[in-house]
């Protein structure tokens, strides 16, 4: 019983992380945003744009950022709280263990993109940070897809 107890607190743990990671993404691209704005204004394509083009390009840029946003915002939470609810022995959609998997792919395909896009050692703490964040997010997701598989098979064992 008290195996039990100490997955289910993992699951638990682990659920409210995904859930801050999610913010995390959210706050990491309004940064980006912020700081890439001004990237921007430097490119010829935009340069080359009236200023209505220009504008309307900026609006539609944020708009699908911030529905991206959304979208990020309500995939963790869904991840999240459901490995919260099956922590606590309530109702729980079994989905969010296939979406961790697939965010477990998700952000290990993307991990080697960070490398990929290193032209100089000028950025090299920023990339090492985002490597991190993501490995932290992988371990995350790792314990609630193993800790959800371990209380499965002991809860079925008790069962018997």
């Amino acid at each position: 019983m008290d195996k039990i107890n100490h997955i289910k607190h993992n699951i638990y743990i682990s659920g409210l992380g995904v859930i801050l990671m999610g913010f995390w993404n959210v706050i990491k691209v309004a940064i980006s945003l912020t700081v890439g704005a001004e990237k921007l204004s430097r490119q010829d394509v935009i340069n080359e744009m009236t200023e209505d083009e220009r504008v309307l390009f900026l609006i539609v840029t944020y708009v699908v950022l911030v529905l991206f946003d959304i979208f990020v915002i309500f995939f963790h939470t869904h991840i999240g709280l459901n490995a919260m609810r099956r922590a606590k022995g309530k109702k729980f959609r079994k989905s969010y263990f296939f979406w961790s998997v697939i965010l477990v792919v998700i952000v290990s395909i993307g991990i080697p993109s960070y490398f990929t896009n290193l032209q100089n050692m000028e950025n090299i703490d920023s990339v090492i940070a985002a490597v991190l964040v993501d490995l932290t997010m992988i371990f995350i997701l790792g314990d609630i897809i193993i800790s959800s598989t371990k209380l499965k098979k002991l809860e079925k064992k008790k069962e018997v």
